[in-house]
């Protein structure tokens, strides 16, 4: 159980930076939907998508390596800023020379020039100060939480001002630029940290890089393949439905396992030499996440009706099917990506991981394909869905393989929350009949009914399981200790 005190305790801070951000998020996604059309975000999106791609093409994996060197020098630093200069000007240059053909793709001549603002403020962020990384490497996540939520908050009040006065999408492209400006000007404010050029340790860097290379285009791809197909074969306008309806759906599921895996890989490195706390460490984070990724997916998907409508408006209500199917990929993503990317880097199976995403990617653009014949943003969505459920049973079998965890201890971090989360969503569609016609009345009895019945169902399956350690243990401890505690 202190495993889990500890790494609980570590990641904390990461996890509240994370939900600060995606709530910022989601106002200003409310917000910008009333303002701006789903044909604005989807060009936006698509200069997103070529952003992404050139970034993933170019990724050289310079805080991740420097986050796992044991006794990092002031040349490992310093060799982490230069390279991550040069990657981010190189990533420009892909960005600018392609914006005419990224245009052509979609059909949209206004995105050629928000790439070439979008191009300008990449640049700009690679002579950021290395002080963040730093920070999440001491496992200073206070400092990594503020880097980033003043910088979400200030960019947050610049894009509704910009949107207010634009209205179309050149307030969106701005906004990337102010918040490239923000990061800039905040990593050296709040970090005392001066990085100088130095290429010293750029053959270590580089003897890692060619082994995350293959890994980043892998997770890029498989994370926009699909809004990349439906910008291309449906334009800008399903582009944006598509994309916004990911962002939602990811809130709620995929934001869970990013926001813990940021504190995860340092805390991983710290006990990569002892296999044995790692694995133990690994089924406790692996039953956290799925005790929350689990219903907050099911959740969403069946409670998308009432959202859409509540949140973004009457315009997008295309985007209901989509984010139904998505929700549930979404969470399946989560813990697929959980089981294959920082415990398997960290242990020092790299390839394996690789291996991993590219099959997934594999699984991925197979369905989409099969999805393309039958038509539709939904029918890409399902497709995606479907390779998601396909990768979880093979990420068991890489895990059981490269870390010798038996099949039943990957299974015995996941039954109880599969269960109690079939329980609610069953619940949730028989008594959605009986739900008042107010859609935020709805919506209201739907999250408080449903939190109620998974929190009681998960305990119930706890008690008769014999109460074994793990999260749900330390959940009911940490309550009986406050309400000792109140009570004396």
């Amino acid at each position: 159980m202190t495993i889990l005190h500890n790494f609980l305790r570590g990641v904390a801070w990461s996890t509240g930076m994370r939900w600060s951000i995606q709530l910022i998020g989601l106002i200003s996604t409310v917000i910008l939907a009333r303002l701006l059309t789903p044909k604005d975000f989807g060009i936006i999106g698509m200069a997103m998508i070529a952003l992404g791609l050139s970034a993933s093409l170019t990724e050289l994996g310079v805080s991740q390596h420097l986050i796992r060197t044991p006794k990092a020098t002031r040349a490992h630093c310093n060799t982490a800023w230069s390279m991550s200069v040069l990657q981010n000007l190189l990533v420009a240059v892909l960005l600018a020379a392609s914006a005419k053909l990224v245009a052509g793709y979609l059909g949209e001549p206004g995105v050629e020039h928000v790439m070439y603002v979008i191009a300008l403020a990449t640049a700009i962020t690679g002579f950021s100060n290395i002080g963040p990384v730093m920070a999440q490497k001491e496992l200073r996540f206070h400092k990594d939480f503020q880097f980033n939520v003043y910088k979400k908050l200030v960019a947050f009040v610049v894009t509704i001002g910009l949107a207010l006065w634009f209205r179309n999408y050149w307030a969106l492209a701005w906004a990337f630029m102010v918040n490239a400006l923000l990061e800039l000007g905040l990593s050296y404010l709040m970090f005392s940290y001066r990085p100088r050029w130095s290429l010293e340790r750029f053959p270590e860097y580089f003897r890692f890089s060619l082994r995350i290379i293959p890994l980043t285009m892998a997770k890029y791809l498989n994370a926009k393949v699909d809004a990349l197909v439906i910008g291309g074969l449906a334009g800008g306008t399903q582009l944006g439905l598509y994309n916004t309806s990911s962002e939602l759906s990811a809130m709620a599921t995929r934001e869970v396992g990013a926001s813990i895996g940021r504190g995860l890989f340092p805390n991983y490195a710290a006990i990569r030499h002892d296999p044995e706390q790692l694995n133990a460490s690994f089924r406790n984070v692996l039953s956290s996440i799925s005790l929350l990724v689990l219903p907050l997916g099911a959740g969403l998907s069946v409670c998308a009706p009432d959202i859409i409508p509540l949140l973004l408006g009457d315009k997008w209500l295309a985007a209901i099917p989509i984010v139904q199917w998505l929700a549930i990929a979404a969470t399946l993503t989560s813990l697929a990506h959980l089981m294959t990317m920082q415990i398997l880097i960290v242990s020092g199976h790299e390839t394996a991981s690789v291996i991993m995403v590219w099959l997934r990617l594999g699984l991925r653009i197979a369905a989409i394909a099969l999805a393309v014949m039958l038509g539709g943003a939904a029918a890409i969505a399902a497709g995606v869905t479907m390779a998601a459920a396909i990768s979880v049973p093979i990420a068991v079998m890489v895990l059981r393989h490269c870390l010798a965890l038996p099949i039943a201890a990957i299974l015995g971090a996941l039954w109880r929350p599969l269960i109690a989360t079939l329980v609610m969503t069953a619940f949730l569609i028989a008594t959605d009949p009986m739900m008042p016609d107010v859609t935020s009345a709805r919506l209201a009895i739907k999250v408080a009914s449903g939190a109620l019945i998974y929190g009681v169902t998960v305990l119930i399956l706890w008690w008769f399981s014999g109460r074994p350690g793990g999260v749900e243990k330390f959940i009911v401890g940490t309550l009986r200790g406050r309400a000792d505690k109140y009570a004396g």
